[in-house]
C-alpha cells in the first residue's frame, strides 16, 4: 500500500512538472532538472525519453514561424503570436500530450485569428467607428450593447473583414476552425454520438439523391451537372438548414485539414500586415 501511495505521489509530481516546464521563465529549472538525471549504462537516450515523456520540444521552441508576425510592433504581443503558433505546431506534430490534436490546433488558430483582427480594427480610435465598419460588411451583426472591441465576437469580426476584402475561402475555413473550437470547448456531444448522428445524416442525404465523396463532403459539382433539379433543392433548401451546417462541420473535422487551416490563417495575417503597412497605427 505504501508503495502504491508513493507511486501516486510521483505521478502527481510528474503532472506538476508538466505544468511548469513549458513556461519560458522556468527554462533554467528544466536545465537543472536534466543535469540531475544520470545516464545509466546502455541508456544513452534517457534524457530524450524524459523530454518526450514531459512533452518537451526544444526544436519547436527554436522554430521560425511559417507565418510572419514581424509587423506587430509591440514585442510582448509579437511573442504571444509566436508562442501560440508554436503551440499549433506542437498539436500538429503530437509533441503536446503525446498525440496529434486537430481540435486544439484549431483553438490556437482561432486565438491568433481573433488577436490579429483586433489589431486591425484597433487602428480606429473610437469604438463607434469600429462598430460602423463591422456593420457595413456584416449587416446581421448585433453590436448595440457592446462596450469594447474584445467583447465583439470573433465570428462577427472575421465575417466582416473577409466580406470587405473578398477573402471568402479564408472566412469559410477559419469559421469552421472557430466552430470546431467551440464544439471542443462546450463538449455538448460525445464522439460516439456525433459519429452516429453523422452516419445517419449521410444516409439521409444519399436517400435524397445527393452524391457523397469519400471524405463525407457533398459532391456539388457532380450534383449540379447530373441532376440540376436536385441541385436547386439542395442549394436553396437543404444547404440553408442547421443540420446541413452541422454535417459539413463534422465532415470537415474528420478530414483534419491542418494545411488548409494554416494556409488560410497565413492569408489572414498577411492581409492584415499589408493593410497596416499602408495605413500604420
Amino acid at each position: 500500500m505504501a508503495q502504491d501511495r508513493r507511486k501516486d505521489d510521483l505521478k502527481k509530481l510528474l503532472a506538476f512538472l508538466g505544468n511548469i516546464i513549458h513556461e519560458p521563465e522556468n527554462s533554467w529549472f528544466v536545465d537543472e532538472l536534466c543535469s540531475m538525471l544520470p545516464l545509466r549504462s546502455g541508456e544513452g537516450n534517457s534524457l530524450a525519453k524524459i523530454e518526450k515523456y514531459l512533452g518537451l520540444d526544444y526544436n519547436i521552441d527554436k522554430f521560425v514561424p511559417l507565418i510572419n508576425f514581424s509587423f506587430v510592433k509591440d514585442e510582448y504581443t509579437r511573442e504571444c503570436f509566436n508562442a501560440d503558433y508554436r503551440e499549433m505546431l506542437r498539436y500538429r506534430l503530437g509533441s503536446r500530450d503525446h498525440k496529434i490534436n486537430f481540435l486544439e490546433y484549431c483553438r490556437y488558430a482561432s486565438i491568433i485569428g481573433e488577436r490579429v483582427l483586433n489589431i486591425y480594427f484597433s487602428r480606429l480610435s473610437e469604438l463607434e467607428e469600429i462598430k460602423r465598419e463591422i456593420k457595413q460588411h456584416n449587416t446581421k451583426a448585433y453590436l448595440e450593447n457592446v462596450k469594447s472591441l474584445s467583447a465583439i465576437a470573433y465570428s462577427v469580426k472575421l465575417w466582416s473583414f473577409c466580406n470587405k476584402f473578398s477573402l471568402f475561402s479564408v472566412k469559410e475555413s477559419l469559421d469552421y476552425a472557430r466552430e470546431i473550437r467551440n464544439l471542443q470547448s462546450h463538449g455538448d456531444i460525445s464522439p460516439d454520438d456525433e459519429d452516429v448522428w453523422f452516419r445517419n445524416r449521410m444516409l439521409y442525404y444519399k436517400q435524397q439523391g445527393l452524391p457523397i465523396l469519400h471524405n463525407g463532403q457533398i459532391d456539388t459539382y457532380t450534383l449540379r451537372v447530373q441532376n440540376p433539379t436536385t441541385f436547386n433543392i439542395y442549394n436553396n433548401v437543404i444547404k440553408k438548414t442547421q443540420e446541413h451546417r452541422k454535417y459539413m462541420q463534422i465532415a470537415w473535422k474528420k478530414g483534419q485539414p491542418f494545411e488548409e487551416v494554416n494556409t488560410r490563417l497565413k492569408e489572414l495575417v498577411d492581409h492584415v500586415a499589408t493593410l497596416l503597412a499602408c495605413f500604420p497605427l
